[in-house]
Order: C-alpha cells, then structure tokens, then sequence
C-alpha cells in the first residue's frame, strides 16, 4: 500500500513540475532541425527553412499544447 501511494506521489509530483515548465518554458527546440531553423534542400547545396517549425527553431511543447487547447475550450 505504501508503495503505491510513493508512485501515486512521485506522479503528481512529475506532472506539476512538467505543468510548471511548461509554463516557464513554452518552446521547446524543434526536432526536425533540431533547432536551427534551416535544413538541406534535397538537392544538398542550398539551405532553406523548415517546414515544420516555420524556420523558427522553436515548437510548442506537447503540455503548453493541452493547456492552450483546455483554455479555449473553457471561454
């Protein structure tokens, strides 16, 4: 019984801390060219932007992207 309510624990305790930074943190480096924003053209001599994060770098993280979508649900 103890042993469960630990795991209990330590999950509550992950998912606030991963709520916290998602909050603190919305971006996360995008996977896909992990984070330049820029990748080969098939061809390898030009470079041209991502299409997956926009050239940017950045992507939402799958937490911030739960919490944007429960607040546009609630208004």
């Amino acid at each position: 019984m103890r042993l469960i309510a630990a795991a209990i624990a330590a999950g509550l305790l992950w998912a606030t801390a991963y709520a916290v930074a998602c909050w603190v943190w919305p971006f996360v480096a995008c996977p896909r060219c992990t984070g330049s924003g820029t990748h080969r053209s098939p061809s390898g001599r030009a470079w041209r932007d991502c299409r997956r994060c926009s050239g940017t770098g950045r992507r939402l993280r799958l937490g911030r992207r739960a919490a944007n979508w429960a607040a546009r649900r609630r208004a």
